[in-house]
């Protein structure tokens, strides 16, 4: 369950705002997307034999928006295509995303 894994290392796209991807301890790679949901994933990535790949590197390209690289300990990496959903920018999304990290820095400074 993604809940109780780490996290072992994230990427923020280039080229929207509230979309990023995290790769997690156990191997797997997940591409979120905050304006669809801001607790599920929106894409896991295909890895074979993902719990045996410790990912260690993860970038958006950001001259090529629809592909993101991982790296793995081994050195390999892939080059995945994304969704033309996850790389073109939604109607208001900067305003939206901006909306969410005030409500969540405010939510913060309220539990001091």
């Amino acid at each position: 369950h993604l809940s109780t894994c780490s996290v072992a290392t994230a990427a923020w796209s280039q080229s929207r705002p509230g979309v990023f991807a995290i790769a997690m301890e156990m191997g797997g790679v997940y591409i979120y997307d905050l304006m669809q949901s801001q607790q599920e994933p929106t894409l896991e990535l295909p890895l074979a034999g993902a719990g045996s790949q410790k990912i260690t590197a993860l970038q958006f390209n950001p001259k090529v928006f629809r592909t993101l690289v991982i790296g793995d300990a081994s050195g390999r990496t892939k080059i995945f295509r994304l969704p033309v959903d996850l790389s073109e920018r939604q109607p208001s999304e900067l305003a939206t995303i901006r909306q969410l990290m005030s409500r969540g820095s405010s939510e913060g400074d309220s539990k001091r």
